[in-house]
């Protein structure tokens, strides 16, 4: 039946380079008889080349063939299968004969689709694919003629040899069916043999094969599906070997270090694909690319940094390898990544990268206090060097790594504190580190408000200098409170409930003032963003904190802070309509506010009466 198809075929390619020809000869006599000339011949038609021959179409003539061999060729496996079970075949010997007979539809999968018969490429390839994978499965969980490796070690080369003829002959469907089965096939027998180490390396290559294979036919999808399966058994891998108490009975083989390898290896596999791409090849990275290096580091990185501290071994390698190719990065960015110097998408793609992996890597390698001093060193480098080359990135991750140092050295939640429970000393959270932070975070703020651009830039430029102005305000205000904390009468042997809320909201007014101010005068929009969010964060804390715990001396205070006024900072309030306006209280309404500060503390504390303190009220918030 093969040769009839072969001959049919034939006869029909002659008839078509017949009919060619024929159209070829029409054209030139059509052109003879309008007077063109009879030496004037038509181009002849470009030759196909040998490598791509044409494709047939399929007719119901030759799917209805196709069909009927899918079932000769399942018989024979079935036959095989037979003859093993009967015992005429050894377990082993059966199994070999089995893939064999596989094999041999793939190289007719791969000829027919050389001779350009793809449909009946496609249909052998399938056909294999039905064959082989099940019987792996079978040969490691019923047979046990396989060990787990052995079996891992067989369905690699089955999926890459159905994966080697798609991409040569390019075949889609074999594609997505030996990727299908080789992911199904490897996570069944990753429940039926336990061997979650082994299969998760299997899946990790065959996601880093199907990548290729997306480079090579635009099969995408096929890229995606794998990754999502790799990073799930890698991210179980890790999960099983630092759970509380070990792993499960059923995992006792579970070995550490191969999960640990195994997990390094989804992060240099996928890495290192990606890079040969971009920077060799010289192509923008995906979407693809950039979410599953996200997905790689979380799970690649992140896993073995969690099984380094389950175990206690290997994480300062970890960590050094971590900020070494961190630096990597960094270099590679700036040395212009597609051509692109600081541009590009490239450019973010690395220096992303590099970001995440000194910001992960670092936490291995140093305690706390260097911890923040190197992110200090690094935001302050980043800042001038972001605005020297004018790199909006630079700036961006100057701004992270001050974050991440103010998280570190205690600085942000020491800040936040201070504002809502009772004042921590600096020495708690470490006094070197934090007034380092803090130092920082001004320094930074005063790089980028000089060295930066100024005049019209969009705001998500000034984001960084937002973040980093945001940490300078905390940390200022927080020395402040703390300083001011120290001044104020003991009740119980700690600051007066009362005076704390009342020298809160001063803080709060002085620095929406101070930004008010410098944002006007310097020109820094970002500090005028920030007025508004201080005051609304003043008047939250006016209604949950100075009323509940005010004494009319006190809340006199409270909300002359916030009462309206008249007069705003530079002068006259309509001389510049864009700029931001602070009011301050006049003095003549003090003695009406205290008057509305008492009606609402006289319900809220008991015994609260006007003549509960000393002399004047006035004059007793003037003491304060």
């Amino acid at each position: 039946m093969e040769d009839r198809l072969a001959r049919v075929e034939a006869r029909l390619e002659a008839l078509a380079r017949a009919l060619e020809d024929v159209s070829g000869r029409l054209v030139a006599l059509e052109s003879v008889a309008r007077g063109e000339g009879a030496t004037q011949r038509p181009a002849p038609p470009p030759a196909v080349p040998a490598a791509v021959p044409p494709v047939v179409p399929a007719t119901a003539a030759t799917v209805l063939p196709l069909l009927g061999r899918v079932f000769l060729v399942l018989g024979g496996a079935w036959l095989l299968r037979a003859l093993t079970d009967a015992g005429t075949l050894p377990l082993a010997g059966g199994v070999t004969a089995g893939l064999a007979y596989a094999g041999v539809w793939l190289v007719l999968a791969d000829r027919a689709g050389a001779a350009g018969r793809r449909w009946s490429a496609e249909v052998h390839g399938v056909t294999a694919t039905l064959i082989a994978f099940p019987l792996v499965w079978e040969a490691a969980t019923k047979f046990k003629v396989l060990s787990p490796a052995a079996a891992a070690a067989v369905l690699a080369v089955v999926a890459g040899g159905g994966l080697v003829v798609a991409a040569r002959r390019s075949l889609a469907a074999l594609a997505w069916a030996a990727t299908l089965a080789g992911l199904v096939t490897a996570i069944a027998l990753i429940a039926a043999t336990h061997a979650i180490a082994v299969f998760a390396a299997l899946l990790v290559a065959l996601g880093v094969a199907t990548v290729w294979l997306a480079y090579a036919r635009r099969w995408f999808g096929l890229s995606w599906m794998a990754a999502l399966v790799a990073d799930l058994a890698v991210a179980g891998a890790v999960a099983l070997v630092t759970q509380a108490g070990g792993p499960p009975e059923t995992y006792r083989d579970l070995s550490t270090a191969a999960v640990e390898a195994v997990a390094l290896a989804l992060l240099v596999a996928y890495l290192a694909t990606f890079a040969v791409r971009t920077l060799l090849r010289r192509r923008d990275a995906s979407v693809f690319e950039a979410v599953q290096t996200v997905a790689a580091l979380l799970v690649g990185f992140g896993g073995a940094a969690e099984v380094s501290r389950a175990t206690g071994t290997g994480g300062i390698a970890l960590g050094v390898a971590a900020l070494a190719t961190g630096a990597a990065c960094y270099l590679i960015a700036e040395a212009g990544a597609a051509g692109r110097v600081g541009r590009g998408v490239n450019y973010v793609f690395y220096s992303s990268l590099a970001l995440v992996l000194v910001l992960a890597g670092t936490p291995l390698v140093a305690a706390s206090a260097t911890r923040s001093a190197l992110w200090c060193g690094l935001a302050m480098g980043g800042a001038v060097l972001g605005c020297r080359l004018d790199r909006p990135v630079m700036r961006a991750h100057a701004a992270a790594y001050l974050v991440a140092a103010g998280v570190v050295s205690g600085l942000l939640p020491f800040a936040v504190g201070a504002f809502v429970a009772a004042p921590a000393s600096p020495a708690d959270a470490g006094p070197t580190a934090l007034w380092l932070t803090l130092a920082t975070s001004m320094a930074c703020y005063a790089a980028l408000a000089v060295l930066g651009r100024r005049g019209d830039v969009s705001w998500p430029t000034r984001l960084p200098e937002l973040v980093v102005a945001v940490v300078a305000a905390l940390g200022v205000g927080g020395a402040l409170v703390l300083a001011g904390a120290r001044l104020l009468p003991l009740h119980e042997g700690a600051p007066d409930p009362a005076a704390m809320a009342t020298l809160r909201s001063i803080v709060l007014a002085v620095t929406a003032l101070g930004l008010a101010a410098a944002g006007r005068r310097a020109g820094r929009e970002e500090l005028v963003w920030l007025v508004y969010p201080v005051l609304a964060l003043g008047g939250l804390k006016l209604l949950a904190q100075d009323v509940p715990q005010g004494r009319p001396d006190t809340l006199v205070l409270s909300f002359a802070r916030k009462a309206p006024g008249r007069r705003t900072i530079g002068g006259d309030p309509n001389a510049d309509r864009g700029a931001t306006r602070v009011t301050v209280i006049p003095l003549r309404r003090t003695r009406l506010w205290y008057q509305l500060s008492f009606t609402l503390q006289s319900p809220l504390v008991e015994g609260s009466s006007p003549t509960n303190s000393t002399g004047s009220p006035l004059a007793a918030a003037v003491r304060l």
